[in-house]
């Protein structure tokens, strides 16, 4: 609640699920009531402000005498803070492609940090995107943990994938 009584409410809804819903307020209530909340507002007198999807990714992230790091390069819906770690790998890759290069422009940079882009960040933000995706399924999501209970050794793959060597 803020100093002069408004409440501020966001959340990242799914796209069917707001489909299914009256109203994005509607869709917030049915979350209220069923996480046992009592809704602190009438939210059809609420204006309701949206933003696009949580997942942004260009096809060349680079151009004549500019390249693209951190969320700008590739956004990815994040679960855990993968975004900050992969913000600073790439802050690193960066910073020795250009010092390997002398810190001299050639149009041939964007196609190096492009490689090392596809290298290096896409398969850490491909593992993410089944993570999340898993989330979106709770019982299918249940049923992992009890696997990964009895043998936890099953995980490291993808934490290897993610959170793995990023030595270039």
């Amino acid at each position: 609640m803020r100093e002069d009584g408004q409440i501020e409410v966001a959340a990242a809804l799914r796209r069917d699920y707001l489909k299914s819903c009256t109203s994005p307020g509607a869709g917030l209530e049915k979350i209220f009531h069923a996480a046992g909340i009592s809704v602190p507002m009438d939210s059809t007198a609420v204006h309701w402000h949206g933003t696009a999807s949580l997942q942004r990714t260009r096809k060349k992230i680079g151009g004549p005498r500019f390249l693209v790091a951190g969320d700008a390069a590739s956004f990815v819906e994040p679960f855990t803070g993968e975004g900050i770690y992969w913000a600073l790998l790439q802050a690193r890759l960066l910073a020795e492609l250009l010092e390997k290069n002398d810190f001299a422009w050639h149009p041939n940079l964007v196609n190096q940090w492009q490689d090392l882009f596809t290298r290096f960040i896409k398969p850490k933000q491909k593992i993410c995107r089944l993570v999340t995706l898993l989330l979106r399924f709770p019982r299918l999501c249940a049923f992992f943990v009890r696997v990964l209970a009895h043998a936890p050794w099953l995980a490291s793959p993808f934490v290897q994938a993610i959170h793995g060597s990023d030595n270039a």
